[in-house]
């Protein structure tokens, strides 16, 4: 019984020693459906009890055969106070197929689980259909008469006839009939039905039924059997009898029904049936048997021929992370459709087992119809949720989306902004929509729309900014957020600034030689944020070609400045004659300033660039020095960071180096991010801002003392340190390598690299440039290790090093090869595939268990991230195991070729499923002479690095190989 209870155990000796346990007994969770069958206009309610108290229930359906999930599962469902949950699924529209309902408490998901199987069916239509006439006899008759010495037989539109006069034998009257053109399948046959309307006659000139004269004239000699033609044992069999009225013609009717033996009596078509005439006549007696009316009648069930949804792993996801990549827990996600209908309003919970954070659906693509729907993700923030809703989203296929919220951006923003709100990030790299909504809560003034164009995810930081006036996209303020259209991401927030022209692309042309500068030349590059290599004693035109695409139009004022700073001070301007615009309306002008590297247009009194307007801004500068004075400029970025491995496994020793420069760009050196373009509007505060990088190879102006430089795995505010600080000193036009050894581990890993922290309050040393001390490089540490090998006279297992472990002697080349735990005892005729319980029930969260088990949970390339989806294996195939056939493994790619991985459990070591108290084998199958990761070779099997940790101490793999 459900109690909790109390056991003491006593020593009879001495009653003071004893020891109390307390332990509890929970009822088993029990499921009930209202109906196992429903049909298209049933619907199936789920009841659940036994469960936590108020706590959450996971429930899952899917095709037994887990080939496939019912949209809008799995879900959380609340249990009330007496642990019973509740749910309504509509079976309307699904096909037919066998179901299977999961219900899991989360909070003892070990013990309080249960499932349960439905058969959804189509309706069924009971028809018939007869194979004779009313009017006239349709079956095909013969006569076999060959006994009667004076037999007399015929048939005209009303009765066909056979008997005799003179003999003492019998004879039959045969009849064929043929469903050819018929829709029944024998399958769907219930019942088959001879019905025949005869008379005995004794009239031999014109017999006919129903006069009541004319009786036969002979005596009936035993019964007058009707039988059937048994295809299968090729006799005739006795299915009834024709009863004799000896006194009159009258017209009787009999009826037989078969209702089973179907396939014995009807073959390619045929049924065969026949009736007997066995009355003696002698000297001028006569006897016929008279048939009317003779017929086969089929009564078959019929299914409703009607529409319905196969559903299959389709899915949509969506990712809430924080800046630090962790996954938030403060987000919902709403899916509403063209009538603004909610088809689904589901807060992030822990559906599927792996985090909470994550919201998944299976999707159906008649629930779903593309460019119909609209997703909107709504995160808690400071001042109130963030909101952006994604409108028109293709659900055609699966979708994942990441987003990343950022409650407080700590890093730099461009020059003309002061703050700026929350940020919503979203990669749309592979998303195809139709329109995207973002609402932003006002926690400070907006005046601007900042758009991040190349957003990084690790560090959650943007590295290239547009500004724009928040009447660019037309924004509204609704008291509380200013609600704003964008057509595409990465990131949006709001700020207070002002906004300037765009600067839409540069250009740099070689005027070496030219008499006249400021047309032609050879050109070097054009674009945007993006390295222009300039080379000493050569003559440059650097064109800035702006937009303004702001609200008002930008009228120069005395206060007005454009310039572009940076840059080497000792280079040569003509400053008369070189320094230029023209712009849109005929308005030009020459001249400007050139000190201490900031170049300054002339702008003239009352010059304008308005809305819509474009031109450009043009110096000539010659090259003449690669020196120069000024402050250093430390410099790094993610092309001077040298990872010795690239991909490497878990526990190898890595070696990071990083060339840490005191110059600006130059071929092969590191760049520095952060020459500008500026232009500042101070008494309007109009038009668009936009900080365009233009980086040359103009070394830095002084040497470096003393720069600490610092090595992260992850973001350097929230990351883990990798060694201890280095110091170094770098010349003026020099660079230095710092290297640093770093323990590989399991999952994505951010690996920065700081010169002269700490980088947001700009260091300790004074530089021309702040804004580019540091640099990130991502690498994956794959949660698995490769082996492969051939079977050609040896079998030989090398690591995906290509270092050889293993090497057997072979003849035969079919078989499989297996990987387990050296403390794994397994029995092989025992094996079953995970995700399967050992009634061959598919389980939801035997790759989840594993992923704890393994401390893989969090990784991208988790198990159950892995082989399913959603706790659903993607791809499933059957192995043969030593003989035994194991149905339903869940397979994936061993590399990105022809080999393929499963996951195996061996049930010999008890549980009704897996729980992780049992072994694991992982199975791959040989392939001869297939091209895998490494090259062409026989196998190749996927082994996650810490299989070895999974029973006992040893830290051992075995590899077992089955040769067939």
């Amino acid at each position: 019984t459900s109690a909790l209870y109390n056991v003491t155990a006593t020593d009879t000796d001495d009653p003071h020693e004893n020891m109390t346990v307390n332990y509890a007994v929970i009822p088993q969770a029990i499921l009930n459906l209202n109906d196992t069958t429903p049909d298209e206009f049933e619907s199936v309610n789920i009841s659940g009890s036994y469960f936590t108290p108020g706590g959450d229930v996971w429930i899952q359906i899917g095709y037994k055969d887990g080939s496939g999930k019912v949209p809008f599962y799995p879900k959380i469902l609340a249990a009330d106070a007496f642990g019973d949950v509740s749910d309504i699924f509509e079976a309307g529209e699904l096909c037919e197929a066998e179901y299977v309902v999961e219900l899991v408490d989360m909070t003892s998901p070990g013990s309080l689980r249960v499932n349960q199987t439905f058969n959804a069916t189509h309706d069924i239509i009971n028809n018939s259909m007869e194979l004779a006439d009313a009017y006239g006899l349709t079956g095909l008759a013969n006569w076999n008469s060959t006994t009667f010495s004076n037999t007399f037989s015929t048939a005209d539109s009303l009765y066909q006839y056979a008997g005799g006069k003179d003999v003492s034998a019998n004879a039959f009257m045969n009849y064929t009939f043929i469903l050819s053109g018929s829709s029944v399948q024998q399958d769907n046959i219930t019942k088959i039905t001879i019905m025949l309307d005869y008379c005995h006659s004794g009239n031999q000139v014109s017999p006919i039924c129903g006069t009541l004269a004319n009786p036969h004239e002979g005596t009936v000699d035993g019964p007058q059997l009707i039988q059937i033609w048994n295809f299968t044992a090729g006799v005739w069999q006795d299915i009834g009898s024709i009863k004799v009225y000896p006194t009159n013609d009258r017209e009787s009717r009999i009826k037989i029904n078969l209702t089973g033996g179907f396939s014995d009596f009807l073959y390619q078509d045929t049924i065969r049936a026949r009736f007997e005439v066995d009355i003696n006549v002698t000297g001028f007696n006569d006897a016929f048997l008279v048939i009317d009316y003779v017929s086969v009648n089929i009564s078959y069930e019929q299914g409703i021929d009607r529409p319905c949804d196969v559903y299959d792993n389709t899915y949509l996801e969506v990712d809430v992370f924080d800046s630090s990549m962790a996954l938030r827990t403060d987000a919902i996600v709403t899916i509403r459709n063209s009538t603004g209908q909610i088809i689904d309003d589901t807060s992030f919970d822990d559906v599927d087992g792996t985090a909470i954070g994550s919201f998944f659906k299976y999707l159906s693509p008649s629930v779903f119809d593309p460019d119909t729907y609209d997703v909107m993700m709504m995160t808690d923030v400071p001042g109130g949720p963030i909101v952006s809703t994604v409108g028109g989203l293709d659900l055609s296929t699966s979708r994942n989306l990441t987003v990343q919220v950022i409650d407080s951006y700590p890093y730099p923003l461009p020059g003309t902004v002061q703050n700026i709100t929350p940020i919503f990030t979203l990669d749309d790299s592979y998303l195809s929509f139709g329109n995207a909504v973002v609402a932003i809560p006002n926690i400070t003034a907006m005046d601007v729309v900042l758009h991040c164009l190349s957003w990084n995810y690790g560090s959650a930081q943007c590295l290239n900014w547009q500004v724009n006036d928040s009447s660019d996209y037309n924004a509204t303020y609704n008291g509380t957020h200013t609600i704003f259209n964008v057509t595409s991401f990465d990131s949006f927030g709001g700020g207070k600034g002002f906004t300037l022209p765009n600067v839409t692309a540069i250009s740099v042309y070689d005027v070496t030689g030219q008499a006249d500068t400021h047309v032609g030349g050879t050109l070097v590059a054009s674009g945007l944020n993006m390295t222009f290599g300039l080379n000493s004693s050569r003559t440059y035109r650097v064109v800035f070609y702006v937009e303004n695409d702001g609200d008002r139009h930008w009228v120069f004022a005395s206060d007005d400045v454009m310039y572009h700073l940076g840059l080497n001070d000792s280079w040569q301007v003509d400053t008369t004659d070189d320094i230029y615009y023209n712009l849109s309306g005929g308005y030009s002008n020459a001249g400007g300033t050139f000190v201490d590297g900031q170049l300054n247009w002339t702008l003239a009194a009352s010059d304008r660039i308005t809305k819509g307007a474009s031109g450009n801004f043009t110096y000539i500068v010659n090259v003449t020095s690669a020196g120069g004075t000024g402050e250093p400029d430390l410099s790094i970025s993610k092309d001077n960071i040298h990872l010795s491995n690239p991909v490497p496994v878990e526990g190898e020793n890595i070696t990071i180096n990083a060339t840490i420069g005191n110059l600006i760009g130059g071929t092969g050196e590191p760049l520095v991010d952060g020459v500008y373009l500026y232009v500042e509007d101070v008494s309007d505060a109009s038009g668009s801002f936009d900080s365009s990088t233009f980086n040359t190879s103009v070394p830095g102006g002084s040497d470096a003392e003393n720069i600490t430089v610092q090595f992260f795995d992850g973001n350097y505010s929230n990351g883990t340190q990798i060694g201890n600080n280095q110091t170094f000193n770098i010349s003026a036009d020099g660079s230095v390598v710092v290297n640093m050894t770093w323990l590989a581990k399991i999952g994505t890993h951010f690996i920065e690299v700081l010169a002269d922290p700490v980088i947001h309050l700009n260091g300790t040393i004074n530089e021309s440039d702040e804004t580019n001390n540091n640099a990130t490089v991502n690498l994956a540490v794959s949660s698995y290790h490769t082996y492969y090998g051939s079977v050609k006279g040896n079998v030989s297992l090398a690591n995906s090093d290509s270092h050889e472990v293993f090497q057997w002697t072979s003849l035969n080349l079919s078989g499989n090869i297996y990987a387990a735990d050296a403390d794994s005892s397994v029995n092989w005729e025992y094996l079953q595939a995970l995700g399967r319980d050992f009634m061959d029930l598919p389980v939801y969260d035997d790759f989840w268990e594993l992923d704890v088990d393994f401390n893989m949970s969090f990784f991208n390339d988790s198990i159950n991230k892995t082989w399913t989806v959603g706790g659903s294996p993607r791809n499933l195939s059957n192995i043969t195991v030593f003989g035994n056939t194991i149905y339903d493994v869940s397979i994936v790619n061993s590399t990105a070729y022809t080999f393929t991985t499963g996951i195996l459990w061996d049930r010999s070591d008890g549980g009704g499923e897996f729980d992780t108290n049992q072994d694991v084998v992982f199975v791959s199958e040989m392939v001869e002479n297939a091209v895998g990761g490494f090259g062409t070779y026989d196998y190749e099997i996927k082994v996650p690095s810490r299989l070895e940790k999974y029973m006992g101490v040893t830290d051992q793999v075995n590899f077992y190989v089955e040769i067939k």
